[in-house]
């Protein structure tokens, strides 16, 4: 029974620590590196708990032990101790991986791990490099594993110093993908399709689509890296899947971040869902090259649409250009007295969208809005655009007031 003017709320069950042991040993499968474990490692004796044995997607061993990570620690020197040839590696849960980007080409590996640790105020120990390798550009690239809680800050600064030279920081954003269906939004393991499309991908080029060899010693005259592997439509790498019918105008606007596998579900999604209209901002560069979208001159913007008249224009430039762009955009909407949409990331704050704060260019545009009576399509107070605890008002869908009486607008991220 609960008393009157008291409030009823689930309990909160307190989340065990772990930590994970990797082992790895090249030559045995999966199946014989748990019986050797088990036959030569006493968890017992030593005092280490384990909760489960999983199979890596490469076939490798991870360890769930219960704990610290000084329990983990524990396991893996008595692993090495016991067992030759394996490699064994610990890691505490509660990462999340980051990339870093243009280091210079004379960094080593542990001038990155020292300069992570100390702008997170962590152990070296605590930075896992998985890859350090070189861009098109000569600079380098790193992909780390940081705790959690503490990448935070470095996540939302969105750079770190290391050596001469200030470098970009990215937190790695994962999409659920099932490598069954080849869909999007769910894993393999939960996968309820009747289509298995797995075997698409099995000893084949993903830059000819051909089977037999790899994409690294591919020498096919045609790239056809940005086509669908299993329909073979462009614009997208994901399956084909048919366009439902309905009534009216739905768009779908987004801010990929310039990311692939963010693209490929934006598309999929927009596909999956009959919408007509597909805005993105910050497009991947490489899978827009296709004809079929249409981008504005810089690349930060591209559309792919099926029966409306659009122009696509970016708003990455200083504030008197921008003023003029925004002017021509919207004199060129009063003189042509056509029903319109106009969406994008245009960098402008203002209070008719809900962002909490406003500057000049929303200012600007708001002028705008009233003078031609546009409607505005942001509705929830919730930001358009979020990446660990930064996020951003800035994505903004507008349209004159007959095209608003369609149904399918949003304006997501």
């Amino acid at each position: 029974m609960i008393a009157q003017g008291q409030r009823s709320e689930p309990l909160k069950r307190k989340k065990k620590e772990e930590s994970v042991v990797m082992v790895k040993a090249e030559g045995k499968s999966f199946v014989d590196i748990v019986k050797t474990l088990k036959e030569k490692v006493d968890i017992d004796q030593i005092g280490v708990k384990v909760r489960k044995l999983q199979k890596t997607g490469k076939g490798d061993l991870r360890v769930m032990v219960e704990g610290s990570e000084e329990m983990a620690t524990k396991l893996h020197k008595e692993i090495q101790r016991k067992i030759e040839d394996v490699q064994v590696t610990t890691r505490k849960l509660g990462t999340t991986t980051i990339f870093i980007l243009g280091i210079d080409p004379s960094t080593k590996e542990q001038e990155v791990r020292q300069a992570v640790a100390t702008e997170i105020k962590v152990s070296e120990s605590d930075i896992q490099i998985r890859a350090l390798k070189k861009d098109k550009f000569g600079d380098q690239t790193v992909i780390a594993e940081v705790p959690r809680d503490q990448a935070a800050p470095l996540i939302k600064s969105r750079k770190i110093r290391i050596g001469w030279t200030d470098c970009g920081v990215r937190e790695r954003m994962d999409i659920d993908r099932c490598f069954r269906c080849l869909e999007y939004g769910h894993k393999t393991r939960s996968c309820t399709a009747e289509i298995d499309r797995s075997n698409d991908c099995i000893d084949r080029c993903f830059r000819c689509l051909e089977y037999g060899h790899k994409t690294r010693s591919c020498t096919a005259e045609i790239d056809r890296s940005n086509d669908c592997i299993k329909c073979g439509e462009k614009g997208h790498k994901g399956p084909g899947v048919p366009t439902p019918t309905f009534m009216g105008l739905k768009i779908l606007q987004t801010n990929l971040g310039r990311g692939r596998a963010a693209h490929d579900l934006a598309y999929a999604t927009a596909k999956q869902k009959g919408v007509e209209l597909l805005i993105v901002c910050e497009p991947n560069k490489t899978i827009t090259k296709s004809s079929e979208w249409i981008k504005d001159e810089r690349g930060d913007v591209a559309v792919l649409f099926i029966n409306k008249t659009l122009s696509v224009t970016g708003t990455n430039v200083d504030m008197e250009e921008y003023v003029e762009k925004v002017d021509e955009i919207a004199n060129h909407m009063r003189s042509s007295k056509r029903e319109a949409v106009l969406a994008g990331d245009i960098n402008a704050k203002s209070h008719l969208w809900e962002s909490p704060t406003r500057d000049k260019k929303g200012d600007h545009w708001a002028e705008w809005i009233a003078e031609l009576g546009l409607v505005c399509h942001n509705t929830g107070g919730r930001p358009t655009f979020v990446r660990g605890e930064a996020n951003s008002f800035i994505d903004v869908t507008l349209s004159t007031p007959k095209m608003a009486s369609l149904e399918g607008k949003q304006t997501r991220s």
